[in-house]
């Protein structure tokens, strides 16, 4: 049976952006400009992007690993 840990990999990291995304769009955080409001809305944001750019160095691991795994059954043969 072939590990889907990549492909899970990937799904968990859209959710928990999707929630961030969606928690930083409320405008309490959104369009506060100071105070707690404004700090967690900065976090939340950043949490984002930083899980933005996760999501797509992991999809680049999980495609580059796939094509390896691939080229090596093709050259097994």
């Amino acid at each position: 049976m072939k590990s889907n840990r990549g492909l899970m990999a990937i799904i968990a990291l859209a959710v928990v952006d999707l929630a961030l995304f969606l928690v930083s769009g409320v405008p309490r955080f959104k369009d506060a400009t100071h105070g707690t409001d404004y700090v967690i809305g900065e976090i939340v944001w950043m949490a984002f992007l930083i899980g933005v750019l996760a999501l797509i160095v992991t999809g680049v691991v999980v495609l580059v690993r796939r094509i390896r795994v691939a080229r090596r059954a093709g050259v097994d043969r």
